[in-house]
């Protein structure tokens, strides 16, 4: 749960997702990854997945500085609200009234099947976390999945365990086999998009009303924005690109270039101000679903470095009037 709006820990996260077997180190079980920023009990968790031979859920919590209250606030929210499982919550340090105050609160408050892994981020590991994040979102995912990267190491350095030897949980990873309505459609949509497209952030922190046909999410620029709808009035399924200001119109007008140059005619609609791509009317509701995913990656390949070496020239003319 990033304070300032840093990338840096949703970077981490993304890294911790990608290779699940830190956290299996961690928790000496296999973790099975099932969505990064989930929305819970009125906030967002950093990571959810579950071990499936305990059948217990697991919740993380991230940070990169040192322990705080709003992060303890958060961890005790998640301790308060589930019924079994596994919390781990990284951070630079705990501090020893941190962990007295968690243990008074599991051991003579909450008595239930639940452990607690405080585990120490290495701050060392922060600069190449810097490094991934003057990258944009696409090519930092490349270099992720594509290269070997340094991993973190992170430590256990208290656990509090109220978990029996041998207990069973109760957690199913729930599967999606009847899909109706809107609001099914549009939770199955993002859960989809945020496995397929970790490294976009807007995605994971969407504020959309699931119950309305369209959903929408900022672009990665003032006055950029995707609207995806798998249903609108008409029946029809589609992802835009479109400019709602006029801030960036002149790198808007660019990457609607190189958008007719990727994609077909028979994938793209192009207008003055929006760039649409229908999905087929015949399809699955899935394979609608996927289609949506494509173009959506597809279109990100070409926006994200655009994005990013438009911030870096305003960077630069930011500097050069400050210093005038």
């Amino acid at each position: 749960m990033s304070l300032y709006g840093s990338s840096k820990e949703h970077i981490l996260n993304t890294i911790l997702m990608t290779y699940p077997e830190i956290v299996s180190k961690l928790i000496k079980r296999k973790y099975e990854h099932l969505e990064q920023e989930m929305y819970k009990w009125g906030r967002y968790i950093d990571l959810h997945g579950y071990n499936k031979r305990s059948k217990l859920p697991v919740y993380i919590e991230t940070q990169l500085n040192k322990a705080d209250q709003l992060h303890i606030d958060q961890v005790k929210k998640i301790i308060d609200m589930v019924d079994e499982g596994i919390i781990i919550w990284v951070a630079s340090a705990h501090s020893k009234e941190i962990i007295q105050e968690l243990h008074t609160m599991m051991h003579f408050s909450i008595l239930k099947p639940i452990d607690l892994y405080l585990v120490e981020y290495p701050v060392e590991y922060t600069p190449f976390l810097s490094a991934l994040e003057n990258e944009s979102s696409y090519e930092r995912w490349r270099k992720m999945i594509a290269t070997d990267i340094p991993l973190p190491e992170l430590k256990v350095t208290n656990k509090i365990s109220l978990i029996p030897k041998g207990y069973k949980g109760e957690f199913i990873a729930e599967v999606q086999s009847d899909i109706m309505g809107v609001r099914a459609s549009n939770e199955y949509l993002l859960r989809h998009l945020k496995k397929e497209l970790p490294y976009f952030r807007n995605i994971h922190r969407s504020k959309s009303n699931l119950d309305n046909r369209q959903l929408q999410f900022g672009g990665g620029l003032s006055g950029f924005e995707y609207v995806i709808s798998m249903e609108n009035m008409r029946y029809l399924a589609f992802l835009k690109f479109r400019l709602v200001t006029f801030k960036h119109e002149r790198l808007f007008l660019e990457i609607k270039e190189k958008l007719k140059i990727e994609f077909t005619d028979k994938e793209i609609l192009v207008e003055e101000l929006v760039v649409t791509f229908p999905v087929p009317r015949n399809l699955p509701f899935r394979q609608k679903v996927d289609v949506i995913s494509d173009r959506l990656q597809r279109v990100l390949k070409i926006v994200e470095p655009a994005i990013k070496v438009e911030q870096e020239k305003l960077k630069i003319m930011k500097k050069i009037k400050l210093s005038s």
